[in-house]
């Protein structure tokens, strides 16, 4: 295995890293935050949250707000799975999961709505919830 391995669980809620030393860190994704520069890429500590550079998220796409925009859809349970294929298997037991669960409410604000995979499931989970009620409004940041 070559480099860092980092395992987000969304059932658990957490974001697992395992450094170079082989040593595993766990945290709550919902302490995970973004910040500029370059080293280290983990800035961690029992108080405050975890700090992932822009270049750890670089590693996997280009643009790291997109990368951090999958990740937190992924995480919030709350929500259908993200449009990929590799969810495409999952995706039905997920809907029944939230459906038994009473489709709670969405862990995280987003700027992406989340439709789920048929128009008739997304009306049975909009009679407990719409995305326009969990929608967060894109601020202006200055990179």
């Amino acid at each position: 295995l070559r480099g860092p391995l980092f395992i987000l669980d969304r059932q658990a809620g957490t974001f697992s890293y395992t450094d170079n030393a082989q040593q595993e860190h766990i945290y709550d994704f919902k302490h995970i935050k973004i910040r500029e520069g370059a080293n280290p890429m983990l800035y961690y500590t029992k108080e405050k949250p975890v700090f992932i550079h822009k270049p750890f998220w670089r590693s996997f796409s280009k643009d790291y707000r997109q990368a951090w925009s999958f990740c937190v859809w992924y995480m919030d349970k709350n929500r259908p799975l993200p449009p990929d294929r590799i969810f495409y298997p999952y995706r039905d037991a997920d809907f029944e999961r939230r459906k038994a669960e009473g489709f709670p409410p969405p862990l995280y604000k987003s700027q992406i709505s989340t439709r789920e995979a048929t128009p008739e499931q997304h009306a049975e989970r909009e009679q407990y919830w719409k995305d326009k009620d969990y929608l967060e409004k894109q601020p202006t940041v200055m990179l």
